[in-house]
């Protein structure tokens, strides 16, 4: 499964996020709680998890870069991709679509940043 989708299932539904990375161990279940009772940290510890981890399990080299951009993403979408690719087209296009819709900006930014 591309890191995406997990980032994407982290934003709407952060335990399926965490679950589909870690498996059932105990960043599920810190997840579990923690968006159970408090859903934002929920979705923090998620892209926590999904940044740190790559897709086959490993532990991310840039996972404390990826951790900042996907947080800076999911609220200022251009801020992201500028932190995570810098000034390049793709930065151009994430302005473009997140002034006409935050939400399509939203989700293209945290496309950028989490391909490998």
């Amino acid at each position: 499964m591309s890191r995406f989708i997990g980032v994407l299932l982290g934003v709407f539904l952060p335990p399926v996020g965490v679950f589909m990375v870690a498996g059932l161990g105990l960043a599920f279940w810190i997840n579990l709680v923690l968006t159970f009772f408090f859903y934002v940290p929920g979705q923090i510890h998620a892209f926590w998890v999904l940044a740190h981890t790559r897709n086959d399990g490993r532990r991310a080299d840039d996972g404390m870069q990826t951790f900042i951009a996907l947080l800076t993403a999911f609220f200022l979408p251009p801020l992201g991709v500028l932190f995570k690719e810098g000034f390049t087209m793709s930065f151009v296009i994430n302005c473009i679509l997140t002034l006409l819709f935050w939400l399509p900006g939203s989700i293209h930014a945290l496309w950028v940043i989490t391909e490998d």
